[in-house]
């Protein structure tokens, strides 16, 4: 029996990572629980009971044909478990033993007519959390030859509906990441940086649209067996030192500032390639262990040209103008500081001015605002 519940348990957190299982976690928790039907859904909220809530993990198993659509039809107004404030309250298990003794007309109307029609003589359930689309529901009605749930059983409930409940969370935060990153990329995409991942042994794990054309163009980088390598053979070196480098968990944490060049083919200016690792800065339990470095590359543009419609576009002050300019190669603030021959209390002050400026509020957001020279970097 604890096997069978530790392979539903594993199941439940596969689910958060894939919404197609949450139909075989309620056949599995059917089993669990003896019941006859049972379902994970999301309630709608109460001042609009009888609009069914769509939701990519709900799924209702065993109920008789028709009685979904007359519940959320009708009989949802007259659930004593879903009307009732002391009974919604997320994490508690509840069962006919918490129904009110007495009942409104509508709520005879549900357990007559919808209830005890389907041969459901008792109930063990769990609103898992409330949303703003309406509240998680777990629940599962048993017939009268299953007999009312034991104590076992209520704890081994509880148990099933917490784990789903986590598992639910962790896919929503999977999905905000997962759109967050996608929306991420896109910006890259709309700037002249081409972006690429990589993984602990060296290989390329993902790359920018931009990234990706100049590899397949052998645009003065391109990839063999899934590494990264020099167009130009003399560049190699140079490029494995960096990776090496970044990739070390002693020394990558150093590599951040650290800039080479690529020659690119025609005499067109060269790539100007930084890398950044990541492996030490995510938490132990981060989304994708797997990404260890990533590295951008840039085409150098004129200096003066750039810095006169930096200037204009946000309408900097020289001084603010030359740590813009930067900011952007890209240089640590403190560097910039001492490239600058300023204190770093001046400095702070001037970057103070330049995010008031762009109306950002770090220097991420700053370097992509000052790289588009829009008003905002989202999209």
């Amino acid at each position: 029996m604890r096997k069978q519940l530790d392979e539903t348990l594993d199941l439940i957190g596969d689910a958060s990572a894939d919404p197609a299982l949450w139909r075989e976690v309620t056949e599995r928790v059917l089993g669990h629980t003896r019941a006859a039907a049972g379902a994970i859904y999301l309630q709608g909220p109460p001042a609009n009971p009888f609009r069914q809530p769509t939701t990519e993990f709900g799924h209702m198993l065993n109920y008789g044909t028709g009685w979904i659509d007359s519940y959320f039809q009708h009989y949802v107004a007259g659930n004593p478990y879903v009307n009732r404030p002391e009974l919604r309250v997320p994490g508690r298990v509840l069962t006919e033993a918490d129904r009110p003794a007495s009942l409104s007309a509508a709520e005879r109307e549900f357990v007559a007519d919808w209830q005890e029609a389907q041969g459901f003589q008792h109930v063990i359930a769990q609103f898992l959390q409330d949303r703003d689309d309406g509240t998680l529901t777990f629940v599962f009605w048993r017939d009268k030859a299953a007999g009312a749930a034991s104590e076992e059983e209520r704890a081994q409930f509880d148990i099933l509906a917490r784990a789903a409940n986590r598992a639910v969370r962790a896919g929503d935060r999977l999905r905000q990441a997962a759109a967050e990153m996608l929306a991420t990329t896109r910006s890259l995409d709309h700037l002249d940086v081409a972006v690429i991942t990589l993984g602990r042994d060296g290989r390329v794990r993902g790359a920018s649209r931009t990234a990706e054309a100049l590899l397949a163009a052998r645009d003065g980088l391109a990839t063999r067996f899934g590494r990264l390598e020099a167009v130009h053979p003399p560049d190699q070196k140079a490029l494995d030192h960096l990776v090496g480098h970044v990739l070390d968990p002693q020394a990558g944490f150093d590599a951040e500032t650290r800039t080479i060049r690529l020659r690119r083919p025609e005499g067109r200016p060269s790539w100007r390639v930084s890398a950044v690792a990541v492996h030490r800065r995510l938490p132990a339990f981060a989304l994708d262990q797997g990404v260890a470095a990533v590295i951008t590359m840039r085409a150098p543009e004129p200096g003066a040209a750039r810095a006169e419609v930096m200037a204009a576009t946000f309408g900097l002050t020289p001084a603010e103008l030359r740590l813009a300019m930067l900011l952007i190669e890209p240089v640590a603030f403190q560097e910039a500081a001492q490239r600058l021959n300023v204190s770093r209390e001046t400095a702070r002050s001037h970057l103070k001015a330049l995010f008031a400026k762009t109306g950002t509020h770090g220097q991420t957001e700053l370097v992509v605002r000052l790289l588009t020279g829009t008003t905002s970097w989202r999209c």
